[in-house]
């Protein structure tokens, strides 16, 4: 019995043994497999590229699934920008700087707006503001936007302000109308020559028809219909010269406010009648009139485009014209006078202007009117009469109202006034005086 049981003991454990040896046999073979497996997968990942027999290069990559990058977003910057007349049309020009093609720029100013395909380097983009010939007088915002593939690489504004001028009186004038059944003669005002130079950012256009805003004129208050002898298209910074002629408003005092509008800009001027309107209130004679010592008279006018004094001729500037008024002036004091008793001489035009004797003289080629210049210093005798020629040069649009000057010295002084009137039926020259330019 104790043998059996020793038997199958004996049994059991070389049962077992042969179990541990088979298992241990299983498990070895399993760690070997697993071991090439682990090799294989490694190797996958890792790329040995081999550039010579001697060397051998191995790059391992990172991963197997990377996504592919995205592509460089596109610089779009802007280089400059103005607003210049193209066509006579206000248009916006910008110059667009791209670092690559395909993109797509959108300019929108106010309810103007385009699109334009950018390429490479500096593009000029062009976008017209208004209509023909219009003046933008309000700002105007522009906005600047690129694309390039759906997706905005670009935002900007530039704002422009709009018109602004700066307006200069260059000249003015007026004209001799007749008033009333009498036919008085009166003074209307005519003409006005302005200079306007282009402060603002923006074309400015201004012409007689078809231009918005028009330029309007008024005379002390009163609207006058003016009509543009020029027109001008000014860029910014650029300035001209206008000439307008008004419809009549009838001028009664020394000092006329004259007032220019032209969009947002207003500019006022003062310009000065008072020479004319001496000549008006002045009292009249018939030729001649004693004054201080002085027995005178204005026997001549002379209007001419060239003057001989002493042996040179002198020519008239462009679109001007000389006039000689002659004066006859007798001594019918007892002491030597000098002709500088006679001074401050005015031409008055029917233009309602003013004008000193000319001072400048330019040499010319040619034959001329021979003029006996004042001289101050010339001493007259008792009873002597000297004739001598006041020498003017004026526009040739204009034409003699009268002269005016001044005889004595202070406090004695006299203002004489010798006035052409031009009526329906008769012309004749007049000799006035007037008190007012007395004192003491």
């Amino acid at each position: 019995m104790d043998r059996l049981w020793l038997f199958a003991v004996a049994v059991s454990v070389a049962f077992l043994g042969v179990a541990l040896v088979v298992l241990g046999y299983v498990f070895y073979a399993w760690s070997k497999n697993s071991a090439v497996d682990t090799t294989t997968a490694t190797a996958q990942l890792t790329t040995t590229v081999t550039s010579s027999p001697q060397t051998t290069t191995t790059t391992t990559a990172h991963t197997a699934t990377q996504s592919p990058r995205p592509a460089q977003v596109p610089t779009v910057a802007v280089r400059r920008f103005y607003v210049v007349d193209v066509e006579e049309t206000p248009t916006f020009v910008a110059e667009i700087e791209s670092d690559s093609d395909g993109v797509v720029l959108r300019l929108t100013c106010g309810d103007a707006r385009d699109d334009a395909a950018l390429v490479k380097g500096v593009n000029k983009v062009v976008l017209p503001l208004a209509g023909r010939r219009q003046t933008l007088s309000g700002g105007v915002v522009c906005v600047v936007k690129a694309y390039h593939q759906n997706a905005e690489v670009y935002s900007g504004e530039v704002k422009l302000a709009g018109a602004s001028a700066e307006v200069e009186l260059v000249d003015y004038g007026g004209d001799i109308a007749f008033f009333g059944q009498l036919y008085t003669p009166g003074l209307v005002f005519k003409r006005l020559v302005i200079e306007v130079r282009n402060t603002g950012d923006v074309p400015i256009y201004i012409c007689d028809s078809g231009c918005l805003p028009q330029i309007a004129v008024y005379i002390n208050g009163e609207y006058a219909k003016a009509a543009l002898q020029n027109s001008l298209v000014l860029n910014p910074g650029e300035k001209g010269r206008l000439t307008l002629t008004t419809a009549p408003v009838r001028i009664s005092q020394n000092k006329t406010l004259v007032e220019v509008r032209l969009g947002t800009t207003t500019a006022k001027f003062a310009v000065d009648f008072s020479d004319f309107f001496a000549l008006e209130s002045a009292v009249l004679f018939s030729q001649r009139v004693e004054v201080d010592g002085w027995d005178v008279a204005a026997v001549n006018i002379t209007e001419t485009s060239y003057v001989q004094i002493g042996g040179t001729v002198y020519g008239a500037e462009e679109r001007m014209k000389f006039v000689a008024i002659r004066i006859s002036a007798r001594n019918i004091d007892k002491e030597p006078r000098p002709l500088g008793d006679l001074w401050g001489f005015k031409l008055v035009t029917t233009a309602g202007k003013g004008y000193d004797p000319a001072t400048t003289l330019k040499p010319a080629r040619g034959m001329g009117t021979s003029i006996a210049p004042y001289n101050p210093s010339v001493a007259v005798q008792p009873g002597e009469v000297k004739e001598f020629d006041v020498l003017f040069q004026i526009p040739q649009d204009e034409y003699v109202w009268g002269i005016r000057f001044r005889i004595g010295r202070p406090p004695n002084i006299a203002e004489v006034g010798v006035k052409r009137r031009v009526g329906v039926i008769e012309v004749r020259d007049i000799i006035a005086i007037s008190d007012k330019g007395k004192s003491g």
